[in-house]
Parts: C-alpha cells; sequence; structure tokens
C-alpha cells in the first residue's frame, strides 16, 4: 500500500502518515499530528500497555511516499509499517525478538 496524499520524494516512514495512536487523555492522533512531548500507548519491558512521551522523531519524512507492509495478527489487529521496521515478538514474560 502507499500512504495516500503523500508526494513522491523518494524517502521512507516508518509508518503512514494517517496511521492512529492513542494519546494519554484518550483521544486518537494521526501519526502526522503527534509532537514531541505527546504520551501515546505502547508497550512496556513487560508486554504491558503504558503511555510513553514521544522524545524524537527517527524518520519524520511527513511529505515522503512510500510503500507500507500490512502485518495482522492472530487475533485481527492490524498495523501497517515499512518494509524493513522492526517488530518486537515474544509472549508476555517470555523472551523478547525484534525481527525485521
Amino acid at each position: 500500500m502507499t500512504d495516500p496524499g503523500s508526494k513522491p520524494t523518494g524517502g521512507s516512514s516508518c509508518f503512514p502518515a494517517e496511521a492512529q495512536v492513542l494519546t494519554e487523555d484518550g483521544t486518537r492522533k494521526k501519526m502526522k499530528e503527534v509532537a514531541l512531548g505527546d504520551k501515546v500507548l505502547t508497550l512496556n519491558s513487560h508486554g504491558q500497555p503504558s503511555f510513553s512521551e514521544v522524545i524524537a522523531f527517527l524518520h519524520y519524512e511527513p511529505n515522503a511516499s512510500s510503500e507500507y507492509l500490512k502485518v495482522e495478527s492472530e487475533d485481527g489487529h492490524c498495523i501497517s509499517i515499512s518494509p524493513d521496521h522492526l517488530i518486537f515478538t515474544g509472549q508476555p514474560g517470555g523472551e523478547k525478538k525484534a525481527v525485521f
């Protein structure tokens, strides 16, 4: 899938600009609207949901046109990410691995 509405620049972003995250105040924001200091839902080192502060953007290219992979979990949850983005795997309390 290609991120809709973006301009071809040859760049790459980790997530589509229209992807949404849940913020600490209970609202959803598009990735292109997330700012430094926002607290967004993540998983902590124990695999538990936790709100973490956005402290940096490693690949922030809001005008890039990029290809994304749609990854679906066994329980039907989906995420769209760049082809070379790490995904952490494992079970709560078990070994965690980062895979491409």
